[in-house]
């Protein structure tokens, strides 16, 4: 299975664990429920073919199937959800954001 994103998002994980560790339960559940809720309402970014090729991937593993739907789906949206968890925790702010707004 080549789920680069995943391993990769673990170890995001991993750093938040380490610098956040009283906070990152609340946070995690409040973006897995944000991921949720764009997936049965609609994304703000089109991730169903991303989250569709990772499903693909997870379910032709040999111990895929074994792993309940919901589980699944889970793991399938798991980097996108560090990244949100991550910005949950660490919110841009004007001086360390990259955005810069352009002058009318």
């Amino acid at each position: 299975m080549r789920l680069p994103e995943v391993f990769q998002a673990q170890h995001q994980l991993d750093r938040l664990v380490r610098h956040h560790h009283h906070r990152l339960r609340q946070a995690l559940d409040l973006a897995r429920k944000s991921i949720e809720e764009w997936s049965a309402f609609g994304m703000p970014i089109d991730l169903a073919l991303e989250w569709a090729r990772r499903l693909d991937l997870i379910e032709t593993h040999p111990v895929g199937r074994k792993i309940p739907l919901e589980d699944r789906c889970r793991l399938a949206a798991f980097p996108e959800t560090v990244v949100l968890t991550d910005l949950i925790l660490n919110p841009p702010t004007p001086k360390t954001s990259t955005w810069r707004r352009q002058p009318s």
